[in-house]
């Protein structure tokens, strides 16, 4: 937060000079050319792309309460220099907290956009104008109150690959593979019904039935996987997979 107020504070003092030694009207003017020319290289970008509609869809696990899978779909569509993603085929409001509000979600869309397209020239104000971002009201991807955010995050994630999954096609060699999850620790989090119960009662294979699904799914890419729980004793769940107290998250 203070490098934040920092940096802040020198672009207010930046910008101040500027328009003391170039005025106000000049600055704003060179600021709108840039502008300007970023639109214009993203509107060449896309219209490069075969106009049509491209889709991708994949499920998150659960939305972290219950085990019913969550449906995400994009749709893009190409119109000459315009780009749209429409998003309001995803399910929700999801019953845990992987809900994401409208501006989080607007953000990653743009994220996405910017890997895609022109991704070595610098962001500024004129570089998503010819992006529009659909959401419907409700859904995972559009949180209205009292649906849960704490890992809005989750679907975030998801929703950036399958953007780039959905243009592939239409950008080829543009589009990297995704990371592998091996790369990436894996937890999953159980909570005991008490916090005196012996780990053993409160947590069993069937908690990590969605590691082992990986685990059998990557093969040899499969690191491997943890099952937090309240409990104080780590013990195996599968191959390479283990039970271990929350504590041992933070020591």
């Amino acid at each position: 937060m203070q490098a934040q107020f920092a940096v802040s504070s020198i672009g207010e003092h930046r910008l101040g000079a500027l328009l003391d030694r170039y005025g106000r009207e000049s600055v704003e003017a060179a600021a709108e050319e840039i502008f300007r020319q970023s639109e214009q290289l993203d509107r060449e970008a896309i219209r490069a792309i075969p106009d049509g509609v491209y889709a991708a869809e994949g499920f998150l696990d659960s939305a972290g309460v219950g085990d019913d899978p969550v449906r995400m779909k994009v749709k893009i569509t190409v119109e000459g220099e315009r780009l749209v993603f429409d998003l309001t085929e995803t399910d929700g409001p999801g019953q845990g907290p992987i809900n994401c509000g409208a501006v989080q979600t607007l953000s990653a869309c743009r994220l996405a956009f910017k890997y895609l397209f022109n991704s070595r020239q610098p962001v500024n104000g004129g570089a998503f104008r010819p992006l529009e971002v659909i959401t419907r009201p409700g859904s995972i991807l559009h949180a209205r109150s009292p649906a849960a955010c704490q890992f809005y995050f989750t679907p975030l994630g998801l929703m950036i690959d399958l953007i780039c999954s959905a243009l592939a096609p239409a950008l080829p060699g543009a589009v990297s593979p995704a990371v592998s999850p091996a790369l990436i620790p894996t937890m999953q989090l159980h909570s005991a019904p008490a916090p005196m119960q012996r780990c053993a009662a409160g947590v069993g294979h069937s908690d990590a039935r969605h590691l082992s699904w990986l685990g059998e799914s990557m093969q040899e890419g499969f690191a491997g996987g943890v099952v937090l729980h309240t409990g104080p004793d780590t013990f195996e769940l599968g191959d390479h997979i283990l039970a271990a107290p929350i504590s041992t998250s933070w020591a």
